[in-house]
């Protein structure tokens, strides 16, 4: 799974409105349905969540399906706070 480009746009876009409010801009990969989300949010941050999975759920301010492995340079640069929590279930007791 690649970066739709109109991902990309729309991200560009909300990083604008974000800062015309004094707010950050974060990226939460492996975000699941917004866990951390949450209280990323409950600090007035605006967060874009990438996950493998769908996330019809998902509570942040917008969510982007794809391996978040994938995301390129130019996609992160994009943010202005990036929080990764991959899955550790298989490798925890």
């Amino acid at each position: 799974m690649t970066m739709n480009p109109i991902d990309k746009i729309h991200v560009a876009n909300m990083k604008t409105a974000a800062h015309q409010n004094d707010q950050l801009l974060m990226l939460d990969l492996f975000c699941g349905a917004g866990g951390a989300t949450a209280g990323y949010m409950s600090c007035g941050l605006t967060v874009v969540g990438v996950d493998i999975h769908p996330q019809p759920n998902y509570i942040g301010n917008y969510f982007i399906q794809m391996n978040a492995l994938y995301c390129d340079y130019e996609f992160l640069s994009l943010f202005d706070l990036i929080h990764a929590s991959p899955p550790c279930q298989q490798y925890s007791v």
